[in-house]
């Protein structure tokens, strides 16, 4: 290759042999630097990619170097590509570079690239990519290197940038990787991102020697190799990536460990703000920057940056490799002592310091300042108003950032609502699938804010699945199931998916007891309709193709005979098979099933049929809907049993006694012990079609599938739900039971087989414990009290379900020291009592203020130290709760009786509303302050504080809840949902979830902060309280129906959990 000669101008300055501008004043012959950028960094546009760790063994190698067998192409720069690659002999994976050329690469190009492998070769340590192989193989260069899956580091922050501990890190072992390769007398010269890989634990790596130089021997080894003296150093080699060079490099070509130390300044500072210290439009802007500017402090760009982490990276950019760190150990120190929060050995730069750079860059215009100086003080008060305004404008563009990151921040939470709130309805809708996607992309990404409150971990509950094993292997629907008569096998047939061109298996054996498939059928067998073993579970038919195929069990070998069919099952007690025959118009015909021989055909069509448990009818579902029964014997008349619409599937139950259809939403069921013509009975709950159905083996309970996704149980006897289970992500088509009553075993769309406990778990509601006020909790959230409508209380464990025996008084509140409390009268007195009942003390009240018979409400605060009473006469009392001394006497809103009270959570506010007034009056009882909010349309039917007491809700008749900030009495929001009147409201613990129950409506979950609806659960029953545990764990909803005449009490109590484990409770 020639070197390019360097020219002069008249002047005598040095001119680049290229472009022929001139070359920076003190620089070297040759080209000027930016013909040196485009010439090295032209072709450098690819980057590594994420790759899988690992290569499956059917791929096959497109071409093989040496030991290497070589796959799909990962990178590729200036001077080689690089492979994915196995190498053979030790078959472990790894990646090969090959030089760019190949055979016809010149002399060149092969002893830089032996160079490179050689640097990197010499380099044994945790952050530098391994150099295993190095060889030439017909005339191609190569060498084998450790093969890092995953991200480079330009592609990690490219989202965000990496928080301030993590960069700190990732730069130290960089730093000790690069001091590595100083010690060993090689510079790397080209740091960057993208040179950076991310191997495991996001440990980095560096790699990509291609411009590394040996310190002292390398040039005269190239140049006693036919290169001229210093040829490492040419134009179009050397120069490394657009910002991320030192000056000194791109500028004149020389480089020292310091240059690498610049290096390690640029990727700390991309990896703090993610971007290049220096950028622009054109490769000239860049180099100008680079002379001229300092670069831009990243905690202006990211003012999350400690100012000790800018520090450090500013001083790695310093643009005198003097005023940078001595070497990348230095480096490494620095950041060591930032992680330990110790003093550092760098000082940011003073302002005088700068103003000294800034002059020293720009000598011509310090030079005026200085003139101006000194010929007139206006010159000073000018520059001191340019300074002022610079400084206004950084404070305006801060302001800005700081406003852009909010509002990107506030979009990122509405769309976490708007997630929420989808997921809700999602499961309102039955779509358990794509309620978990949604809670799923709503996690947080890469250490950024979790949005995520308690009502993300209610929702997640409520998506998961019951199911207790998952088996997969169906290429599309499972459309039948069969077990086998001892329970030991499953066999499972599909659906065959038209225009695959891959071969594809459809019938499949699988082990109940080891949750593993343990057969797979031959291929393209096509879609199987029907499965069922023979009755002594020696032998398995499937129908498909037009055909009932026989397998022998265990060694599931196809055995004779083989009958036409489109649907088939099997007698119960004798060797009978029907089937429906497709050569015949979908007639019945009964078989032997040992020998294939035809036996009577019953004359009668349809699209399945099924044996009677006496085997002496047959009830055969029509094709166009309705179930015919048929007398094999002829001696009685067919039975028609007609619906509305096709049907899906029929069942028998084992007692023979009834009939089962399911075709569109409401399974259908016939008492075969009644006459003719008697109505079904209908069973309402799916939202969609039902797909398939099975009764329990005792004839008392019918399961059935649907297109909702879910998994329904019965009461035969009178059609009552009797429990529901989900977890498949899209429709269930067929079901079977264990004939042990073990396991329950269902196939759906979602190309799954699933088995289940053979009963529905509990759901939220508690076992029998009706209650008639509001669930009581302990302050440490373990215990509650549970109030009976005969004057008892128990004591409940929300995880275990335990129950205590009824306690002969009820409380009031929990206590804070975990007692609890309740107030007497005759005289005023407050009485605390323990978990047994005994009372512990009693603590009389000054003015014992009226007989109970006249108040109307008694309020607690949280922390149990202040306590108020509702008077006639227009008057609320407020006592401390620790000496029983009155806080003082306020009057009250008008009204009537019941006016809804709070407490906030210290006790220093309360607020009260008038039941016929919509207005709330917050009350100080330390200072005596009033002051009356208003702005409800109705009526006021619910209060709760927020936990810091800042915000206070309340909802009213007219359906709304509104938000006011209690310091200054404003409206903050107005939140609309609700239908009804808003019964109760309560904030969680957190304070960032509100919650409110509409009469006889929804119990609706709120993101306080946007005010949007984050979630909703249906209460049609009928529900007047709810509360939170004092550690956000659970939910408590108080349900019942009030609408029947004398029932006070509510039938039941709801628990939900809010967290993310909640052991022994199944939502």
């Amino acid at each position: 290759m020639i070197e390019p000669s360097p020219s002069s101008t008249n002047s005598g300055a040095l001119t680049c042999a290229s472009c022929g501008g001139v070359l920076p004043s003190g620089g070297k012959p040759g080209l000027c630097p930016k013909c040196l950028f485009l010439i090295s960094c032209g072709n450098e546009e690819q980057e590594l990619d994420d790759l899988e760790p690992g290569m499956p063994d059917e791929e096959v190698p497109w071409a093989r170097l040496g030991d290497y067998d070589l796959y799909d192409e990962i990178a590729h720069g200036g001077m080689g590509i690089v492979y994915r690659a196995r190498q053979r002999r030790l078959g472990r994976v790894v990646a090969v570079k090959v030089l760019r050329g190949g055979e016809l690469a010149d002399k060149e190009a092969r002893l830089r690239f032996r160079m490179e492998a050689e640097a990197a070769g010499k380099l044994q340590h945790p952050g530098v990519v391994a150099i295993f192989d190095v060889g030439e193989d017909h005339g191609v260069c190569w060498f084998s290197m450790e093969y890092v899956p995953g991200k480079n580091l330009a592609q990690r922050v490219r989202d965000h940038p990496l928080e301030a501990m993590e960069a700190a890190r990732c730069l130290e072992r960089i730093s000790s990787a690069i001091q590595h390769a100083h010690d060993h007398q090689i510079l790397h010269r080209d740091l960057k991102p993208s040179n950076i890989l991310m191997g495991v634990e996001d440990r980095p790596m560096v790699t990509d020697f291609g411009l590394a130089r040996k310190l002292e021997s390398l040039n005269s080894q190239y140049a006693a190799a036919g290169g001229g003296a210093g040829s490492l150093t040419r134009t179009g080699q050397t120069l490394g990536s657009p910002g991320y060079v030192s000056p000194e490099q791109a500028l004149y070509g020389e480089a020292d460990p310091r240059s690498d130390v610049y290096g390690l300044g640029a990727v700390l500072y991309h990896s703090l703000t993610g971007r290049a210290p220096f950028v622009g439009p054109t490769l000239d802007s860049i180099l100008l920057q680079l002379r001229e500017t300092e670069p831009v402090p990243p905690r202006r760009l990211n003012p999350t940056v400690p100012r000790d982490l800018e520090t450090i990276c500013l001083k790695c950019l310093e643009k005198s490799p003097q005023r940078r760190y001595a070497s990348a150990a230095a480096v490494a120190a620095d950041l060591k002592r930032f992680q330990n929060g110790q003093h550092l050995e760098a000082r940011p730069v003073s302002a005088l310091g700068k103003v000294m750079r800034w002059c020293r860059h720009r000598p011509g215009v310090a030079g005026l300042v200085a003139a101006l100086l000194v010929a007139a003080v206006s010159g000073t008060l000018g520059i001191f108003h340019q300074w002022k305004r610079a400084e206004s404008t950084a404070v305006q563009e801060n302001r800005q950032r700081m406003q852009a990151l909010a509002s990107e921040r506030s979009a990122r939470l509405r769309h976490y609502a708007a997630n929420m709130y989808a997921a809700s309805q999602a499961l309102l809708a039955e779509d358990t699938g794509q309620a978990q996607r949604l809670l799923e992309s709503s996690m947080p990404v890469n250490g950024g804010e979790d949005f995520r409150g308690l009502e993300w971990h209610w929702l997640k509950h409520r998506t998961e699945s019951q199911d207790t094993a998952v088996l997969e292997g169906h290429p599309w629907i499972v459309a039948c199931l069969a077990v086998s008569p001892d329970g030991r096998w499953i066999a499972s047939g599909g659906r065959f998916v038209n225009g695959w061109a891959d071969e594809q298996t459809t019938l499949f054996i699988w082990d109940p007891l080891r949750r593993r498939r343990v057969h797979d059928f031959p291929v393209n067998m096509g879609s199987v309709k029907s499965v069922q073993f023979t009755p002594d579970g020696m032998r398995l038919m499937a129908v498909s193709a037009a055909k009932a195929r026989f397998f022998r069990t265990g060694t599931w070998e196809e055995t004779g005979p083989l009958v036409p069919a489109v649907f088939a099952s099997f007698a119960h007690s004798h060797p009978w098979m029907a089937v429906i025959d497709p050569g015949s118009g979908g007639q019945v015909v009964i078989y032997d099933t040992g020998t294939g021989q035809e036996l009577r055909r019953p004359g009668v069509g349809g699209a399945a049929c099924l044996f009677l448990p006496d085997d002496r009818f047959i009830a055969v579902m029509g094709p166009r809907g309705g179930v015919k029964v048929v007398d094999l014997e002829g001696q009685a008349p067919p039975k028609d049993y007609p619906t509305p619409q096709l049907l899906n599937a029929i069942a028998i139950s084992p007692d023979g006694r009834w009939l089962g259809a399911v075709g569109g939403p409401e399974p259908l069921v016939w008492d075969l012990t009644l006459p003719q013509g008697h109505a079904p009975r209908r069973f309402s709950g799916h939202r969609l079609d039902v797909k398939g159905l099975v009764f329990t083996s005792d004839s008392q309970r019918l399961i059935t599938t649907g297109s909702d996704r879910t998994i329904r149980y019965w009461s035969v006897e009178d059609g009552m739900p009797a429990g529901t289970m989900r977890g498949h992500r899209d429709e269930v088509w067929c079901a079977a039971l264990d004939p042990e009553g073990r396991w329950l075993v269902t196939g759906g769309k979602d190309t799954t087989v699933r088995l289940w406990p053979p009963s529905p778990p509990p759901g939220p509601v508690w076992p029998e414990q009706a209650t008639t006020r509001p669930v009581l909790w302990s302050s440490d959230s373990k215990r509650m009290l549970l109030a009976h409508g005969d004057g008892t209380m128990v004591i409940a464990d929300p995880v275990t379900h335990a129950i205590s025996q009824p306690l002969p008084r009820w409380a009031d509140a929990a206590a804070p020291d975990g007692q609890w409390v309740r107030l007497l009268v005759n005289p005023a007195r407050l009485q605390y009592f323990d978990d047994t009942g005994s009372v512990t003390r009693v603590l009389q009240l000054e003015g014992n203020p009226v007989p109970f018979k006249d108040l109307e409400r008694k309020v607690w605060s949280q922390d149990g130290s202040r306590f108020c009473l509702v008077l006639p006469e227009r008057q609320v009392g407020v006592w401390d709760t620790a000496t029983g001394k009155t806080v003082g006497i306020f009057p009250r809103p008008a009204g009537g009786n019941w006016l809804p009270a709070i407490f906030s959570a210290d006790g220093r506010q309360l607020a009260l509303a008038g039941s016929s007034a919509a207005l709330v009056r917050l009350y100080k009882p330390e200072t005596g302050e009033m002051r009356d909010l208003t702005g409800h349309l109705a009526p006021i039917t619910s209060l709760a504080f927020s936990p810091d007491g800042k915000q206070l809700a309340s909802g009213g008749l007219d359906a709304t809840i509104r938000l006011w900030n209690t310091a200054t009495g404003a409206l903050q929001a107005v939140l609309r949902g609700h239908i009804q009147d808003v019964d109760c409201l309560q904030y969680s613990p957190d304070g960032r979830t509100l919650a409110s129950l509409g009469n006889f409506e929804a119990l609706r979950l709120w993101n306080v902060e946007t005010g949007s609806e984050v979630g909703t659960m249906p209460m049609p029953h009928g529900a007047s309280w709810l509360g939170f545990s004092p550690d956000g764990s659970w939910l408590t909803v108080n349900q019942g129906d009030f609408r029947e005449p004398g029932n006070f009490e509510l039938d039941r109590v709801l628990l939900f959990p809010t967290c993310p484990r909640s052991p022994g409770v199944t939502p």
